[in-house]
């Protein structure tokens, strides 16, 4: 199938081409006065048939929006055709179709525009697991959030890379809260002038976006987007520059045969399908092969020609080292490209290259150590405490976290063995085969630390008489530790006692405990856990005005007023 490339901007008439009852054009809007700070970002996404109104003429402006109306609204903008619909739907319904019956309120009418979006990497397949949310036998649609319209209008935009390769202050207050996978597409909007903070330089990355503020939103994506952009993509397509030459790595996501194209997951979140030409050279572990012998999982690199694949090599082994990517060549081998990271200690420090030991844990729970050179080179990144250093300023016994590229390290991260850290606990979890505890944390520069506590820890609390156990550690609640490699030798555990109050607009329960998610008068959205044996969660409703008891983020108790 051929990748088409995404547009914002459609011309009106493409709008009119699928029925979509909720959006007309030139609608009057009874519910938004013309004086309205966000008119005419309303007015221009429901005259190019992105949103729309309902029978009475209401926009509903302070309405939360889900994640199928989201899709409903990306799908438009994208520049959704019924055809390419279709297309994309004969690609990916399995996978939609699977996922719809786990629910009994899965919107299947959207079925069509969700595989629109997965074709043109709009949506992740991982995205569709936060439609809907289960609390014990009920079902509830998940609101949009506001660090997930960042990502999905980055997307949109086609700029996930620009956006990952960005270097831009992560300086919002509340920075900690923004899921780390989603800062580089927050900071990027916010530098594009598309998103802003709230009163306190604040995020509120989980704030729930209501549709004015999706509106404005997508009318300011497509006012960044080219003035090119409001010819339908049928007709951009024809009139763009042929394709030369490219190549891609990854794995393959699925095979499908009867369209003869692959589902390949690329590097970052980057999905795509790409359709093999009509002659194409398929090779598994050096070996001619057909579409049909290929499997999900294969490591894959290959060649694409006007966007169709003319060699694959797929591999079931170790990736190969020889590395040969010239272009010019009439004749293209590449290489496989293996990421990966590894953690470990430094045993050794040569020229170009560095000694790492890994300590793994066998299924037996025994500490297994091998060790594994690592070349580095002048593309090397190497990063201290948050700051750029050189090779020289790596020691014998760092604690050491490296991406790895075919053998050499494109970044690295640096610990001393013994590490003093003040950080957050954002989880508590405890592994299932070993019971082995740990704590996930997050320091002041953003990144999350899995750490281990044993029996050897020496943990305390504030308000905790004598030594802590590991559940009266709170989520929430401020560690000062000091940790060896990944084992927390000593953590001492700031906590706050409050209150909050507000509306309960989601309830979440998994194996690692249970949350709910409280809207304040402000509209201002904050995610609570329940804590461990403190009241039966299936007592909470949706929709409910409570007030909350709160240790540090965990909920003790809550009355329903």
């Amino acid at each position: 199938m051929k990748n088409i490339k995404r547009f914002v901007a459609i011309a009106l008439t493409m709008s009119l081409a699928f029925s979509q009852p909720l959006f007309a054009t030139s609608a009057t809007i009874n519910d938004v006065a013309s004086d309205h700070w966000a008119y005419g970002a309303i007015r221009a996404v429901v005259d190019a048939g992105h949103m729309g109104v309902n029978a009475s003429g209401e926009f509903r402006p302070n309405a939360p929006i889900d994640k199928f109306e989201t899709s409903r609204i990306l799908a438009s903008a994208a520049g959704r055709t019924q055809t390419l619909a279709n297309q994309a739907y004969a690609v990916h319904g399995s996978t939609i179709r699977a996922r719809a019956a786990q629910y009994t309120r899965w919107n299947d009418d959207t079925n069509r525009d969700i595989a629109f979006l997965l074709e043109q990497g709009v949506f992740i397949e991982s995205d569709l697991g936060n439609f809907i949310v289960r609390s014990g036998d009920a079902e509830n649609l998940r609101a949009l959030s506001r660090q997930e319209s960042a990502v999905y209008l980055v997307r949109l935009m086609s700029r996930s890379d620009a956006a990952r390769a960005s270097n831009l202050a992560h300086d919002f207050t509340d920075n900690a809260r923004i899921n780390a996978s989603s800062r580089p597409y927050v900071y990027y909007l916010r530098n594009l002038g598309i998103i802003a903070g709230e009163p306190g330089n604040n995020f509120n990355p989980n704030g729930v976006v209501t549709r004015t503020t999706f509106a404005v939103l997508l009318d300011r994506v497509i006012s960044a987007m080219p003035n090119n952009a409001s010819a339908p993509p049928a007709q951009q397509a024809q009139t763009s520059t042929p394709l030369a030459l490219s190549s891609f790595s990854g794995t393959i996501g699925q095979v499908h045969v009867n369209t003869n194209s692959l589902h390949l997951n690329l590097s970052g979140d980057e999905v795509r399908i790409i359709a093999f030409a009509s002659t194409s050279n398929i090779f598994i572990d050096g070996q001619r092969r057909t579409i049909n012998e290929l499997r999900p999982g294969m490591s894959v690199v290959g060649i694409t020609h006007n966007s169709s694949i003319t060699d694959l090599q797929a591999q079931t082994v170790a990736p190969a080292q020889n590395i040969t990517n010239n272009t010019n060549q009439s004749h293209i081998s590449p290489a496989f490209v293996e990421y990966r990271q590894i953690t470990g200690t430094v045993y050794a420090i040569g020229q170009g290259n560095i000694g790492v030991e890994l300590r793994l844990l066998n299924p037996q729970g025994f500490i297994v150590t091998q060790r594994e050179n690592i070349t580095i080179n002048n593309n090397t990144t190497i990063m201290r405490a948050a700051n750029p250093v050189t090779v020289a300023n790596i020691s014998v016994n760092d604690v050491i976290n490296i991406v790895v590229r075919n053998g050499a390290a494109t970044r690295i991260e640096l610990f001393e063995r013994n590490r003093s850290m003040n950080v957050t606990v954002v989880e508590r979890r405890t592994e299932s085969v070993l019971g082995t505890n740990y704590f996930v944390v997050e320091d002041l520069q953003g990144m999350r630390h899995e750490l281990i506590v044993d029996d050897s820890t020496m943990l305390r609390r504030v308000g905790t008489s004598g030594r802590a156990r590991f559940n009266d550690i709170r989520i929430g609640d401020t560690l000062d530790l000091i940790a060896e490699y990944s084992l927390i030798l000593e953590a001492y555990a700031f906590g706050s006692r409050g209150s909050a109050e507000g509306t309960i607009s989601e309830i979440m329960i998994t194996r690692n405990g249970s949350s709910v998610v409280v809207i304040d008068s402000r509209g201002q959205a904050q995610r609570y856990h329940i804590r461990d044996g403190a009241f039966d969660i299936h007592s909470m409703r949706l929709n409910s005005r409570v007030s909350l008891r709160l240790d540090s983020w965990e909920i003790e108790s809550f009355t329903v007023f």
